[in-house]
């Protein structure tokens, strides 16, 4: 695993970031001043717990956010993104959104310091379905909302119309 000092925590923490196997790599690969973003956020952030999820408004639009709320009667479709075993849901209708807020999820590892799990553009939002960090919110939030189709790779042949989980 190739490690990467991806900032520190306001009490001193360095969380670290695995560019290649982590589920922000490829959120970073696709806009790489999302490290930079994400080492302001932590700085913000005193790390005590073993997980800590948290949004930060940078003040200023950063990018656009790619999940867009859909009625309940709108047709979308389900597929798995590139290397990754989860249904995701996902419509054709809506706009990306300008945002000035990052997302960040960190994990304390065993010798006290911290692995960025995840980061991206836009609000903080429940686990997907399915997941192993799902929560009671995730099916309610997930059922409402979804990813723009066009904004995400999507692994061949996995599409359909009918819902997975």
């Amino acid at each position: 695993m190739v490690r990467h000092v991806a900032g520190y925590t306001k009490n001193g923490h360095t969380v670290y970031v695995d560019l290649i196997k982590s589920q922000a790599a490829p959120h970073i690969a696709a806009h790489p001043h999302l490290l930079g973003l994400t080492k302001d956020a932590l700085i913000h952030i005193p790390a005590k717990q073993e997980r800590i999820k948290f949004e930060y408004n940078t003040g200023r639009i950063i990018g656009y956010e790619n999940v867009v709320e859909t009625p309940l009667e709108e047709k979308v479709l389900y597929a798995r993104l590139v290397d990754d075993d989860l249904y995701s849901r996902f419509t054709r209708k809506g706009e990306p959104r300008q945002t000035t807020y990052i997302s960040v999820t960190i994990q304390r590892e065993s010798e006290g310091s911290y692995a960025l799990v995840d980061a991206w553009i836009g609000r903080l939002r429940p686990p997907r379905p399915g997941s192993p960090n799902e929560t009671p919110a995730s099916r309610e939030y997930w059922s409402r909302h979804a990813f723009l189709l066009d904004t995400q790779p999507l692994q061949r042949h996995t599409r359909t119309e009918t819902c997975p989980y």
